[in-house]
């Protein structure tokens, strides 16, 4: 962030580097806590409320792997 001459915060449109750090770990939160709820808890049925941005190891596919019978419903929203 940078500040213009009056004052104003301005964004420099940079990624900060520890963004990449936590978007993996949350990626790595979801995958850990569906497969607990699937296994340990013997959850069947997820509701996954999604960003409409495609990802990888969505919760019903990680969901299935542990029960291929398990259920999902999505709720997304379509990026502008």
């Amino acid at each position: 962030m940078t500040t213009s001459g009056d004052g104003d915060a301005q964004t420099s449109g940079a990624t900060p580097p520890e963004v990449n750090d936590l978007a993996w770990s949350n990626r790595r939160f979801l995958a850990r806590a569906v497969r607990f709820l699937g296994d340990q808890a013997e959850i069947r049925q997820f509701l996954d409320c999604g960003s409409g941005l495609p990802t990888a190891e969505n919760t019903h596919q990680i969901a299935r792997r542990v029960d291929p019978t398990t259920g999902w419903s999505t709720s997304t929203t379509t990026p502008p």
